[in-house]
């Protein structure tokens, strides 16, 4: 289940809020650089990993029956499922390198102080990024909705669209001999 954009980032605030420093570091400003880098890359992975999760398990066009196929490409028009997929994974990569950035700015500070400036301004450049795509997230998690309400035909089992493509391949009158 895709989970909306909001409960994402609420969910990786809060965990990444918790992580502590390294123990054993005496020294307030190494001690504060450390915590300041574990956060923001803790928050980077909270946003990052459903994303990946969600671009790694959504089933790729190709690989899908040719029934399928035609099903996603009449629902959601031609080529929108692999474009809110490349979205949400563009997404990914951008938080990725923002998140990197910011904990390498962060643990190289030299003060307390500037830890903590740094801490919070990669926090807000993480959040502005995530803001600027959530709308992805948003459309993948429509698109999610409409697969699940899409109709599943095991092509083994007779049913009525089996039906229909025999009266196709054969025509209407051996057809109504089959169903006699």
């Amino acid at each position: 289940m895709v989970m909306p954009a909001t409960d994402i980032l609420m969910s990786a605030q809060r965990k990444s809020r918790n992580v502590p420093p390294t123990k054993g570091i005496a020294n307030i400003a190494k001690r504060e650089r450390n915590k300041g880098a574990k956060q923001l890359d803790a928050l980077m992975k909270e946003l990052s990993v459903p994303l990946r999760t969600y671009t790694e398990n959504f089933p790729k066009r190709r690989d899908l029956h040719p029934y399928e196929r035609s099903l996603i490409e009449l629902t959601f028009g031609e080529g929108y499922y692999e474009q809110v997929l490349g979205r949400v994974d563009a997404l990914r990569k951008r938080i990725t390198s923002v998140g990197k950035q910011h904990a390498s700015v962060c643990a190289k500070s030299t003060t307390k102080r500037e830890a903590e400036e740094r801490l919070t301004e990669g926090r807000k450049k993480l959040e502005e990024s995530f803001q600027h795509g959530k709308h992805a997230v948003d459309d993948l998690v429509n698109v999610a909705k409409a697969l699940r309400s899409m109709p599943v035909v095991d092509l083994h089992i007779p049913s009525v669209i089996t039906w229909l493509s025999l009266q196709e391949l054969f025509g209407e009158r051996s057809f109504c001999k089959i169903a006699k």
